[in-house]
């Protein structure tokens, strides 16, 4: 509902944001943060129903709105931060490698950071 009330804005025609060049705009971004446990050909496991299930939704509803908005220079993309620590995350870490267990930080500066989306 929320991509569907922005789309209008999204998709203005290109204009400066510094006032008064013609210069083009850069491409609206929708970014939504998902999880590998949402990939229906990775779910080896089982497990986590409803966390599969929402994240799963979550990257059909992404790939959706990639497929209608591209036409106005929106880009609608999933971003996988890792295995964060975190409290969801906590009580199932006994089984991750410490290599792969990334302090908030480190998975948002990833997310964020060279070679990714630069939203700011």
């Amino acid at each position: 509902m929320l991509i569907g009330a922005l789309a209008p804005l999204m998709s203005l025609p290109p204009r400066s944001l510094k006032g008064g060049g013609s210069g083009e705009r850069a491409p609206s971004v929708i970014a939504n943060v998902s999880a590998r446990v949402g990939s229906i050909g990775d779910n080896g496991l089982g497990g986590w129903h409803s966390y599969r299930v929402s994240k799963a939704g979550l990257n059909m509803a992404t790939k959706n709105a990639a497929i209608e908005l591209r036409r106005h220079r929106c880009w609608s993309v999933a971003l996988h931060p890792g295995t964060t620590d975190t409290d969801l995350s906590r009580p199932f870490q006994k089984n991750i490698k410490p290599e792969k267990l990334f302090a908030a930080a480190f998975s948002v500066g990833q997310m964020l950071g060279e070679g990714c989306l630069k939203l700011f």
